[in-house]
Protein backbone atom coordinates (compact mmCIF):
# COMPACT_ATOMS: atom_id res chain seq x y z
CA UNK A 1 0.00 0.00 0.00
CA UNK A 2 1.32 3.73 -0.40
CA UNK A 3 1.27 4.13 3.13
CA UNK A 4 3.96 1.79 3.49
CA UNK A 5 6.37 2.81 0.43
CA UNK A 6 5.47 6.74 2.28
CA UNK A 7 6.82 5.01 5.57
CA UNK A 8 9.35 3.19 4.73
CA UNK A 9 10.84 6.10 2.15
CA UNK A 10 10.94 8.35 5.28
CA UNK A 11 12.63 5.53 7.61
CA UNK A 12 15.10 5.08 4.69
CA UNK A 13 15.94 9.08 4.41
CA UNK A 14 15.90 9.58 7.66
CA UNK A 15 18.35 6.84 8.12
CA UNK A 16 20.45 8.12 5.16
CA UNK A 17 20.63 11.28 6.73
CA UNK A 18 22.02 10.36 9.91
CA UNK A 19 24.87 8.12 8.09
CA UNK A 20 25.70 11.23 6.00
CA UNK A 21 26.01 13.26 9.48
CA UNK A 22 28.24 11.08 10.74
CA UNK A 23 30.06 10.85 7.75
CA UNK A 24 30.12 14.37 7.64
CA UNK A 25 31.60 14.72 11.48
CA UNK A 26 34.20 11.81 10.66
CA UNK A 27 35.68 13.76 7.33
CA UNK A 28 36.05 16.99 9.92
CA UNK A 29 38.03 15.09 12.60
CA UNK A 30 40.11 13.20 10.08
CA UNK A 31 40.84 16.15 8.71
CA UNK A 32 41.64 18.19 11.40
CA UNK A 33 43.59 15.14 12.80
CA UNK A 34 45.80 14.71 9.78
CA UNK A 35 46.33 18.42 10.33
CA UNK A 36 47.40 18.33 13.70
CA UNK A 37 50.39 15.23 12.14
CA UNK A 38 51.39 17.53 9.74
CA UNK A 39 51.75 20.84 12.01
CA UNK A 40 49.70 22.80 9.09
CA UNK A 41 45.63 22.33 9.61
CA UNK A 42 44.42 23.12 6.37
CA UNK A 43 46.83 20.16 5.17
CA UNK A 44 44.44 17.81 6.34
CA UNK A 45 41.61 19.12 4.44
CA UNK A 46 43.42 19.09 1.50
CA UNK A 47 44.37 15.35 2.01
CA UNK A 48 40.71 14.74 2.70
CA UNK A 49 39.59 16.48 -0.77
CA UNK A 50 42.17 14.72 -2.36
CA UNK A 51 41.25 11.01 -0.98
CA UNK A 52 37.57 12.49 -2.27
CA UNK A 53 38.70 13.21 -5.75
CA UNK A 54 40.80 9.85 -6.01
CA UNK A 55 37.32 7.72 -4.85
CA UNK A 56 35.05 9.93 -7.22
CA UNK A 57 37.56 9.28 -10.26
CA UNK A 58 37.22 5.48 -9.54
CA UNK A 59 33.79 5.67 -9.29
CA UNK A 60 33.46 7.85 -12.26
CA UNK A 61 35.71 5.35 -14.56
CA UNK A 62 34.01 1.96 -13.26
CA UNK A 63 30.28 3.53 -12.64
CA UNK A 64 29.08 0.58 -14.50
CA UNK A 65 29.94 -2.22 -12.91
CA UNK A 66 30.20 -1.03 -8.87
CA UNK A 67 26.59 0.92 -9.36
CA UNK A 68 24.45 1.13 -12.82
CA UNK A 69 24.80 -2.59 -13.42
CA UNK A 70 24.05 -4.10 -10.18
CA UNK A 71 21.29 -1.13 -9.23
CA UNK A 72 19.85 -2.25 -13.19
CA UNK A 73 19.36 -5.85 -12.13
CA UNK A 74 18.19 -5.50 -8.61
CA UNK A 75 15.15 -3.02 -10.23
CA UNK A 76 14.73 -5.63 -12.88
CA UNK A 77 14.45 -8.03 -10.62
CA UNK A 78 12.31 -6.36 -7.73
CA UNK A 79 9.80 -5.77 -11.48
CA UNK A 80 9.57 -9.30 -12.11
CA UNK A 81 8.91 -10.62 -8.91
CA UNK A 82 5.45 -8.25 -8.55
CA UNK A 83 4.97 -9.40 -11.85
CA UNK A 84 4.95 -13.11 -10.59
CA UNK A 85 2.57 -12.50 -7.87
Amino acid sequence: TSAEVISSFIAKLVLRLIIVLFLFMVNIGAALWIGELLNQPYYGFFIVALFYLVLGSLLYLLHYEWLKAPISNKIIKSIMKEELL
